[in-house]
């Protein structure tokens, strides 16, 4: 890939980080806080485990656990024992973590930058998707996370 491509993704993916870190700020969560509180709740009512929630999000262990012990301060969270093994513990999403998440979902929505219909036709913005698919599947194999996670979805697991 282009030296250039490359730059310009990195310095887009920044740039919409920050856009939805300051989105997010008035609902009091960071977008880390929220990526994993989706990944939590969408893991169903038995959670997720720490290490898959890592895994999911590409994040190490440390920064992991800041995360869920932030969201269980704030009650959006539960760390329950594995029913098999004691010694792993499963995130749990709470019934206040499923009301903020779709509550910040709502605001996600309403605020679609209006500068990407007037910078991208409704044509281009789908050539982009592709575009951006094409991309993923092509880097996802070499990303040991997300490869595993495309292969449990082809098999219909979570």
């Amino acid at each position: 890939m282009d030296g250039g491509i490359y730059c310009s993704i990195m310095v887009l993916n920044s740039v919409i980080e920050r856009m939805g870190n300051r989105t997010l700020e008035p609902h009091e969560l960071t977008l880390p806080q929220w990526l994993a509180l989706g990944t939590v709740l969408h893991s169903g009512p038995e959670g997720v485990p720490h290490a898959q929630l890592g895994q999911r999000l590409m994040l190490s262990k440390a920064p992991v656990t800041g995360v869920v012990d932030r969201l269980e301060r704030i009650g959006l969270v539960e760390r329950h024992p594995d029913a098999k093994d004691r010694r792993i513990s499963r995130v749990v999403g709470t019934k206040q973590g499923y009301d903020k998440w779709y509550e910040v979902k709502t605001t996600l929505s309403e605020k679609t930058d209006p500068d990407l219909d007037s910078c991208l036709t409704e044509d281009e913005q789908n050539q982009l998707l592709q575009l951006l698919g094409r991309l993923l599947e092509s880097f996802a194999p070499k990303d040991e996370a997300v490869a595993e996670l495309i292969a449990r979805k082809e098999a219909g697991t979570k």
